[in-house]
């Protein structure tokens, strides 16, 4: 994908006031626009880009599971893991026929032991060199990068790096070193990290107070560096430190929809089949696929939000994160923790005069090579609380808006540039506002 040159880079970081951490709700003052005029056209990008979307632990593979895999949008499988020593070559002759790709967690082997006639298939994504390290195996991924990609040169380095939540004595560093130093050394061209912040609470929903500081953390080290970052999502109940809590089909679109404001490149599900019964994994939970290898609700509320995004993720994909704002609810009785724990939140974006919203609101800004604006706009209230927020947005220099909905395109008239919508919650919707 095309990158922002650093001179548009900064012109942008000009236009913004100040760094804020709640955000605004006021007025902001008129600014000299450079707006170009005319319909964006996003049709030569249907072809060629697209967000792959993946879930961790696939079902035993066969035609049949993997066929159901793919008509729930899901690109790939970790699918040989921990949880089921399920034959990786097996794997691969069901992926080629049902049209996904698969990858094995190695959990610290050498990749070059892994030999066979399925690591050459066009269905073989990777290797997931690992899954949650510390950063003593830094300089070895840096070592195995180096050699795996004169091997493989078609293919991505895949690690998945740990949520802020676990301790410093698992990561043997300070968070955002953890990440800044995997970065640093490994070079990778992406990353991917997990995050489960549906929480249950003596019985009370709750979202993780550091769920959008992690996103935020991981979306400014790696635009800095140009590389792609990748996040699962929590698609099942389960309890470790915290009860995690069953996922509605709210839950999987408001989490889908912050990472998106935050311009991740890819979407992972955790999981797609439900693990054996364990410490971690109760009777009682479930993910995608039971343990009888049956649909749950979750494998209907997954396969909406997956397809949802895959009709417009090719325009999403043209545009570039600048970063975000946050603007607190005229119904909100107290500061919202996730965004008090926001450490780089923008007070205002140029293009905005000013922003309302009758709930919590985070917004995501992005840019794309022809210099048109894009605007992710997400309840950002727990779904669980079933909150409609509705939204009131001026543009400046803006006579219509081309809005995307669910993943359907609609082409809005405004008046004095004035922009509302009522978000549903969980609600996320991707918007461009146009002069003509």
């Amino acid at each position: 994908m095309i990158k922002l040159s650093k001179k548009i880079f900064i012109l942008f970081l000009v236009s913004v006031f100040c760094v804020n951490f709640i955000g605004c709700n006021k007025n902001m003052e008129n600014q000299k626009l450079e707006v170009i005029k005319g319909m964006p056209d996003y049709s030569e990008y249907e072809q060629t880009l697209s967000m792959p979307i993946g879930a961790w632990l696939g079902p035993e593979p066969t035609l049949e599971n993997y066929r159901l895999v793919k008509e729930a949008g899901i690109d790939f499988l970790n699918a040989a893991d921990s949880f089921g020593a399920l034959d990786f070559a097996t794997c691969v002759r069901a992926a080629e026929q049902a049209g996904i790709k698969v990858m094995p967690t190695l959990h610290g082997r050498d990749y070059k032991t892994c030999v066979g006639e399925e690591y050459s298939s066009p269905a073989f994504m990777t290797f997931n060199f690992y899954d949650e390290p510390a950063i003593d195996k830094y300089e070895w991924f840096a070592e195995q990068k180096a050699e795996f990609e004169v091997d493989y040169p078609d293919k991505i380095f895949y690690v998945n790096l740990n949520p802020m939540y676990v301790a410093e004595s698992v990561i043997k560093s300070e968070y955002v070193e953890h990440v800044r130093l995997y970065l640093d050394t490994v070079k990778p061209s992406m990353v991917s990290y997990d995050f489960y912040p549906l929480l249950s609470i003596s019985g009370y929903s709750k979202l993780h107070e550091k769920f959008l500081r992690n996103i935020e953390i991981f979306a400014e080290l790696t635009s800095e560096r140009n590389v792609d970052f990748w996040a699962f999502m929590q698609t099942m109940s389960y309890t470790s430190d915290f009860d995690r809590r069953l996922p509605t089909e709210a839950d999987l679109r408001f989490q889908a929809y912050c990472y998106m404001a935050y311009g991740v490149k890819a979407l992972q599900h955790f999981c797609y089949q439900t693990p054996p019964i364990g410490t971690e994994f109760r009777a009682t939970d479930y993910a995608m696929i039971d343990r009888e290898n049956q649909p749950t609700p979750i494998y209907g509320y997954a396969k909406n939000v997956n397809l949802e995004i895959k009709k417009f993720d090719h325009v999403y994909l043209s545009f570039n994160w600048f970063g975000n704002m946050t603007t607190r609810g005229s119904n909100s009785t107290k500061a919202n923790d996730n965004f008090i724990n926001l450490e780089n939140a923008l007070n205002s974006h140029e293009r905005i005069s000013s922003i309302t919203s009758s709930e919590d609101l985070l917004s995501g800004f992005f840019k794309d090579e022809q210099g048109y604006d894009g605007f992710m706009f997400v309840n950002f209230t727990d779904p669980a609380q079933n909150k409609t927020n509705d939204i009131s947005v001026e543009f400046r220099e803006a006579d219509k808006v081309i809005e995307y909905v669910k993943g359907e395109a609609t082409v809005k008239e405004l008046e004095n540039g004035k922009y509302t919508y009522s978000l549903a919650a969980g609600e996320g919707i991707f918007v461009i506002p146009v002069k003509m």
